[in-house]
């Protein structure tokens, strides 16, 4: 009995998924795929789950930032700060969720990141020239 469960488990273990393909791991299969491990597919979706869930937190944050109330900061500067930075959250999240969804996913990656770099250029940009204007 005990001999007849290790076999059960040892086969088991000889099955491999080789390009999308269940197929048993003996001898010829390891010469077949010129002695190279088994390769699973490419985990396509979840880094566009991983990055639209990022573009959907951006939404959530900016809606809620211009309502946030900053004690430190003079008035009518940190809210405009909060606004702008509120508005490009926004946008930045409404952007990329179709870019995450429906573009392939090299062309994904470049026009995500590069939306992620132009946001935050764009940020910095018009913050310092908030912080530079006089009330």
């Amino acid at each position: 009995m005990r001999n007849a469960c290790k076999e059960s488990i040892d086969q088991r273990r000889e099955h491999v998924l080789v390009n999308g393909e269940l197929e048993s791991g003996g001898v010829g299969d390891s010469e077949r795929n010129g002695g190279r491990a088994a390769r699973s597919q490419p985990q396509d979706w979840s880094t566009r789950l991983s990055m639209l869930s990022s573009a959907l937190v951006l939404i959530v944050i900016g809606n809620s930032l211009p309502k946030k109330v900053e004690p430190r900061s003079s008035r009518s500067r940190g809210l405009r700060i909060q606004r702008l930075l509120g508005y490009t959250f926004v946008l930045t999240g409404l952007t990329a969720t179709p870019i995450w969804l429906f573009a392939p996913i090299d062309d994904a990656r470049f026009a995500g990141l590069s939306l992620y770099g132009v946001a935050v250029a764009f940020s910095l940009f018009a913050a310092t020239r908030i912080n530079r204007r006089i009330d």
